[in-house]
C-alpha cells in the first residue's frame, strides 16, 4: 500500500488494474492514465495528500476520496466521485468539471475571503443525485449545477450547507439549476455587479 509521500501512477498496460478494497489507502499525487482504471470495492476512503489527475476511468462505488494535504491541491480530469472530502486549509482547485453524487464534506475553512475550500474556477461542480448533500464549514466557489428531479418544498444545497434553494409546489419543477457562487461583500439594493 502506498503512503503519504508516494506518487501513484496507474498505467493502462497491466491486465489487472488496482482496486481500493480495504481501509487505509493513502498517496501523495495520483494519476490515472488513459486506458487505466481505478475502482472502489466498498465504502473505503482513499486519502490524497497531493494532486489528482484522471485521464482514465475511475469508478467510485460507495467510496470516499479525501483531499487532506497541507499545500494547495488540484483535481484534474472529468471524474465522478461518490463522496468527496476537502480537508485542506490551503484549499482544493478544480481543473475540470466533475461530479459528486453523495456527500461533499467541506471540513476545512475557506483558504481566504474570496476562494472556497473547493474552488471550481471556471469549471462546474455537478450534482446528479437529488440526495447529494454538502456539510462542513467551507464553501464551494464557482458554478454548482444540480441536475435531477426537484421535489417541491425540499431545500437543495448549493455551495454550502447553509445556502439552499427550494421550489414551491406550483407549476412545472425544473430539471436542472446552476448557481454561480462567489464570496465577498454582499450586494445591497441596486448595486451593479
Amino acid at each position: 500500500m502506498p503512503g503519504a509521500t508516494t506518487n501513484v501512477i496507474i498505467p493502462s498496460s497491466p491486465a489487472r488494474q488496482p482496486v481500493i478494497g480495504s481501509a487505509g489507502g493513502t498517496c501523495l499525487n495520483i494519476s490515472i492514465e488513459s486506458g487505466a482504471t481505478l475502482n472502489f470495492s466498498g465504502a473505503y476512503t482513499l486519502n490524497v495528500k497531493g494532486d489528482w489527475t484522471n485521464s482514465g476511468t475511475f469508478t467510485a462505488g460507495t467510496g470516499t476520496v479525501a483531499f487532506n494535504g497541507s499545500a494547495a491541491q488540484t483535481i484534474t480530469g472529468v471524474t465522478v466521485f461518490n463522496n468527496l472530502t476537502i480537508n485542506n486549509s490551503a484549499g482544493v482547485t478544480s481543473g475540470n468539471n466533475f461530479t459528486v453524487n453523495g456527500v461533499l464534506a467541506l471540513t476545512s475553512a475557506n483558504p481566504d475571503a474570496t476562494h472556497g475550500a473547493l474552488d471550481m474556477g471556471s469549471y462546474t461542480l455537478i450534482m446528479l443525485n437529488d440526495a447529494a448533500t454538502l456539510m462542513g464549514t467551507g464553501d464551494v466557489t464557482g458554478i454548482v449545477k444540480r441536475q435531477h428531479t426537484f421535489t417541491p418544498n425540499v431545500a437543495y444545497q448549493f455551495g454550502s450547507q447553509f445556502t439552499t434553494v427550494s421550489f414551491v409546489n406550483t407549476g412545472t419543477q425544473p430539471s436542472e439549476l446552476s448557481c454561480h457562487i462567489s464570496l465577498g461583500a454582499a450586494l445591497h439594493g441596486n448595486q451593479a455587479q
